[in-house]
């Protein structure tokens, strides 16, 4: 397995709380909640490039976690819960993909706003 690929599965798999035995969707937002409460004491806009950095991290390892694991919706994979923490926050979600097949990875993060714009109208 190569190094990004392994960088992928971390990520996806909320640092390993995905392979908790018990509720692991659970282990993965015990995490998120852990994580945000960290990152809510930085500047308004440092919080948000970090949010919007781990949610492009998480569109990332999502679509390779789900290819490795043969199913793109396994428990192990927990990302999609601590995006979801966002929501609780009262943020919302948008995904700009730039064809169909990034929107339909990204869909499995379950944005709340999915845009497809062309690369050369962006």
């Amino acid at each position: 397995m190569k190094f990004d690929e392994r960088i992928a599965l971390i990520f996806a798999t909320g640092f390993g709380s995905g392979y908790s035995p018990v509720a692991p969707g659970t282990a993965g937002s015990l995490l998120a909640i852990l994580f945000f409460l960290g990152i809510s004491i930085m500047h308004i806009y440092v919080y948000l490039l970090t949010l919007i950095v781990i949610f492009f991290i998480g569109l990332w390892s999502c679509r390779f976690a789900g290819i490795y694991f043969k199913n793109l919706d396994a428990s192990k994979i927990v990302i999609d819960e601590i995006i979801g923490i966002t929501r609780e926050k009262g943020l919302v979600s948008v995904v700009c993909a730039n064809n169909p097949n990034i929107s339909v990875a990204a869909a499995s993060l379950k944005p709340d706003i999915i845009a497809i714009e062309p690369p050369e109208l962006i």
